[in-house]
């Protein structure tokens, strides 16, 4: 192609570029380029002149801007922008060039990002550093910190930990740069997240690291990745780890706590996944006999919805009867922590099962606490003496029976609860019953130091309420334990009554099938007593149940068996005992499998 087919833009452009190269190659490639600038003394004496100077000043520094071959000399200009700023405001630079200390401030902070080390710089130079940053140097700072990030060990703790701080001062600043683009904030939540769970997931951390890396998450996924851990330590709770119990519990509150802090998804399933946790260390505190005081029970119970409020009062129903007795305090706790929630949040029928469950147990609990199990001496506001006896029939159960002096009228009443913000017993014939639904099936009934109050609305008019004292106590039994093994046992001995002038000779045919436990006392004559159910305690308690008696009343022995013995006495509802203390001794004896001391 011949040059007068060229353009001469064209033409132009191929001469510069040959020119240029020829110069290029003509330079000493050992020569560099230096830093042409007054050192940062005379700049600021040079632009404290007038506004003029301060211009040129900040045109100078911008150009030389890439000569700043280290951080010294970079920092050394660059902590000059407050006072530039300062004497921008002072001669009113911005009229004649707008913005021009925030533009350069942006340029030289981006600049500088390349030395910016989050693990070994102090919070006040970062601030200096945020002041001047915009998304882009925020952006590339992000980048410099996830590298450094990676080339520190684990056993750098204290460079971890200022490189922590001051994201953390960073994300806590909430600087309008950084809410204005959610991709920006996230990334710094993650980077001091996936920092705090780098460390949470070593070995032999201290309480006092624990807790500063836990204050560092701020992503719902580094919280998964938290609750993962504090679950391996749920499932390890056990009877040689009791002292761990109460710091899984703050561990589990402050999960809760946390959650405000965690604002890139939402936090419902999170919340849940720590209810769960708060479940199964409740359970686990009632299986090991870790007492649960009210505080820490309303602490949790605040963050529960009323899905986790379910698989609580559930849990709690289903648990083995051995538990209940064992952990009676924390059981009273939980009932008035959690039944007043169940009622708020509209769970009408589990409130009333919880209430149908553990109110029995309650009062189970208390009546053997304070030794009230006897036959009371009432009466009426006519004058008519009465005589209420209460009994423990199992381990989280009560019999009761009301009787008038002559024996003539009897209620019975085979399911009792109790409530403990009201203090009051409430007596019916089972537990699906109550006052408005069956009239006469329910009493009430109140204990003070020995002395009852009871209400039953539905007598008559002078026998509605009725006042007393415990006139023949019995002896307390601890029913912890409870088992019905498999066993056939037969006795005799003689029982003497009190009604009757001598002692009558009787054996006992006791029978335990592995779920209950049945027996009958006869004479000569016939049957005396049938008794229906029992159970037996691993220190030898033993406790029969008749169940009702021709619909009028009931009644129980209640006794030790020993090795091939057996020292009781019997109770009759609405009379109190009727036999003296008897002693029956083993003439026939057969344990099927051995198991008499099982625990089952």
């Amino acid at each position: 192609m011949s040059v007068n087919n060229v353009s001469y833009p064209i033409l132009r452009l191929v001469l510069s570029t040959v020119i240029c190269l020829g110069f290029a190659m003509s330079i000493d490639p050992k020569a560099k380029a230096e830093l042409v600038l007054d050192k940062p003394d005379k700049l600021m004496v040079k632009a404290s002149k007038n506004r003029q100077e301060l211009r040129d000043v900040l045109l100078s520094l911008q150009q030389q801007l890439p000569e700043m071959r280290s951080v010294d000399v970079f920092e050394s200009y660059f902590f000059l922008l407050k006072d530039l700023n300062e004497l921008a405001i002072r001669f009113n630079l911005n009229e004649v060039y707008p913005e021009a200390i925030r533009s350069l401030g942006f340029k030289m902070s981006a600049f500088g990002v390349k030395w910016m080390d989050l693990s070994q710089m102090d919070q006040l130079s970062f601030a200096y550093y945020l002041k001047w940053m915009n998304a882009d140097g925020l952006f590339n700072l992000l980048a410099t910190s996830n590298y450094i990030l990676q080339t520190i060990d684990l056993n750098e703790k204290i460079r971890l930990k200022v490189l922590a701080e001051n994201v953390d001062f960073l994300i806590n600043l909430n600087l309008e740069v950084i809410k204005q683009r959610v991709d920006l904030a996230l990334g710094y939540r993650n980077l001091l997240t996936d920092l705090a769970i780098r460390n949470l997931q070593q070995n032999h951390i201290s309480d006092s690291e624990k807790n500063f890396w836990f204050q560092r998450i701020y992503s719902s996924a580094g919280m998964g990745y938290y609750l993962d851990s504090i679950q391996l330590k749920v499932n390890n709770l056990n009877e040689s780890s009791k002292e761990q119990f109460p710091q899984v519990y703050e561990d589990l509150l402050s999960a809760y706590v946390k959650l405000k802090s965690i604002v890139d998804a939402p936090t419902y399933s999170l919340n849940e996944r720590i209810s769960e946790l708060i479940v199964e260390w409740t359970r686990k505190c009632l299986e090991f006999n870790i007492e649960i005081d009210l505080n820490q029970l309303e602490n949790v119970l605040f963050y529960f919805s009323p899905r986790s409020m379910q698989w609580l009062s559930s849990m709690i129903i289903s648990i083995s009867e051995n538990f209940l007795v064992s952990n009676s305090t924390t059981i009273k706790n939980i009932f008035i922590a959690l039944w007043p929630r169940l009622i708020e949040m509209g769970l009408v029928t589990e409130a009333k099962n919880f209430e149908i469950f553990l109110g029995r147990s309650m009062a189970a609990f208390k009546v053997r606490e304070f030794s009230l199990e006897g036959t009371y001496f009432l009466t009426d506001v006519e004058g008519k003496e009465w005589t209420l006896t209460l009994v423990s029939s199992g381990p989280i159960d009560l019999t009761v029976a009301v009787a008038d002096s002559l024996w003539m009228s009897f209620k019975s009443f085979y399911y009792v609860r109790y409530n403990p913000k009201t203090e009051i017993y409430i007596a019916s014939y089972s537990q699906y019953e109550n006052e408005i639904g069956l009239p006469k099936s329910t009493i009430r009934f109140k204990i003070h130091k020995k002395s009852i109050e009871v209400i039953d609305k539905y007598a008559r008019a002078g026998s509605q309420k009725m006042k007393g004292r415990l006139g023949e106590p019995l002896a307390p039994f601890n029913l912890f334990q409870k088992r019905t093994p498999f066993f056939s046992r037969s006795l005799k001995g003689n029982i003497k009554f009190k009604l009757g002038q001598e002692g009558r000779d009787v054996t006992m045919i006791l029978q335990g099938n592995g779920q209950n436990i049945t027996a009958r006392i006869q004479d000569k004559v016939g049957p005396i007593f049938d008794f229906e159910s029992g159970f037996i305690t691993n220190n030898g308690v033993l406790i029969l149940n008749t169940g009702p008696l021709q619909n009028t009343t009931w009644a129980q022995l209640r006794g030790t068996l020993k090795d091939k013995s057996l020292r009781a006495e019997i109770i009759v509802g609405g009379r109190g005992k009727v036999t003296e203390q008897f002693l029956l001794q083993d003439f026939a004896m057969r344990d099927f499998g051995k198991n008499m001391k099982s625990t089952k």
